[in-house]
């Protein structure tokens, strides 16, 4: 008899291989894991993938090795493989590395769920209606496109501004600007493709529930308080104590605290770009406040920012924010309440069956 559980799982893996995936019969999947990875989520998959009528192969990877080893040895893997999927499941990230674009080189589809464990797997890809997702994605994407500035905000201390557009007349003084000093200066800010959906020009994702986007670097301005996670370094996690990040023209500064995170933090940042990366909203309903990077990056209505370039880029979470556009409140305190988003970000909550906190 197959317990409740176990249908669960089954459930999500189906979910995410047929629906997220798009796994077709005959096709050849690589799943790879290490040591952090969850055998049973990963065995599940590979079990609904044969059901499906792919091709799939488990591929364990030595934790105990170099990240650049590890790398070349699951890039050879790929290259020699012919997959027409990759997924990750291994804790250790492996986008931004020569594996990843092996894959985009080669035509496959990749889906990273770095590290998940089997709780979240159910809650985040299983119980959660990923259309509607989705579709808030879409809406935030369209809403933060418009603006022209972006101020955060939280009870814990975080103010932050930044321009996402210029003036016809500042952006005409940019280029100017820009010719005289040799170097491209940007006059916009960005705004990303949503996680989670694999598209025909998008074929390489992560978990849904999560927009990136980032202001004209030079106009970053404020205090990010970081109350919620923050890895690397490997010795923080779940915050204990806020840290707080004094950031001028989109770099950091300074940081504040005498906590053993702030130290931590302050260690592994010495001598590296402090460069504002990118900022994320979280609002993948089934995601809580675990130990895993990739769920509470996604944790309904937290925003994280991401700091320094790979391989030290490390992502610092903040809970509950209130974001304005253009002074407009589209989130406060955690909630979403822009029109184009609180009836599905009600809706989104009900459907997964889970009390945000």
């Amino acid at each position: 008899m197959i317990d409740l559980n176990e249908r669960d799982l089954r459930h999500s893996s189906l979910v995410f291989l047929e629906g997220l995936l798009h796994l077709k019969p005959n096709e050849r999947l690589l799943i790879y894991t290490d040591k952090g990875s969850c055998r049973q989520t990963a065995k599940t998959i590979h079990d609904c993938a044969q059901q499906i009528g792919a091709h799939p192969e488990m591929f364990h990877l030595d934790s105990n090795m170099t990240l650049p080893d590890m790398a070349q040895i699951l890039t050879e893997k790929i290259q020699k493989g012919k997959y027409d999927a990759i997924f990750e499941l291994s804790e250790q990230y492996f986008y931004q590395t020569s594996a990843w674009k092996a894959a985009t080189d080669m035509g496959c589809r990749g889906y990273s769920l770095a590290g998940l464990d089997q709780d979240a797997f159910i809650r985040c890809v299983g119980q959660v209606a990923h259309e509607s997702i989705f579709q808030f994605g879409e809406n935030l994407k369209e809403a933060i496109n418009r603006a022209k500035s972006i101020l955060i905000r939280t009870k814990e201390g975080t103010s932050l501004k930044m321009m996402m557009n210029v003036s016809p007349a500042e952006k005409f003084f940019r280029r100017v600007l820009g010719k005289v000093k040799g170097r491209y200066i940007p006059s916009t800010g960005s705004v990303y493709q949503q996680s989670g959906r694999i598209t025909k020009d998008e074929r390489l994702s992560f978990m849904s529930g999560q927009l990136a986007f980032n202001g004209i670097s030079d106009t970053i301005e404020g205090t990010a308080v970081i109350d919620g996670y923050l890895w690397p370094p490997e010795e923080i996690g779940l915050i204990k104590n806020p840290v707080h990040l004094e950031i001028k023209r989109g770099q950091v500064v300074g940081i504040r605290g005498a906590s053993s995170e702030a130290k931590a933090l302050d260690k592994w940042l010495d001598g590296k770009p402090k460069n504002v990366a990118h900022f994320c909203i979280g609002f993948n309903p089934g995601a809580r406040w675990s130990g895993r990077i990739m769920e509470v990056e996604r944790v309904f209505g937290s925003l994280s920012i991401g700091i320094s370039t790979y391989p030290f880029h490390i992502d610092g979470v903040m809970k509950n924010p209130s974001i304005l556009l253009d002074d407009k409140v589209i989130e406060q305190d955690g909630s979403f309440i822009h029109e184009g988003l609180s009836a599905l970000a009600k809706d989104l909550i009900r459907i997964s069956g889970n009390n945000i906190s």
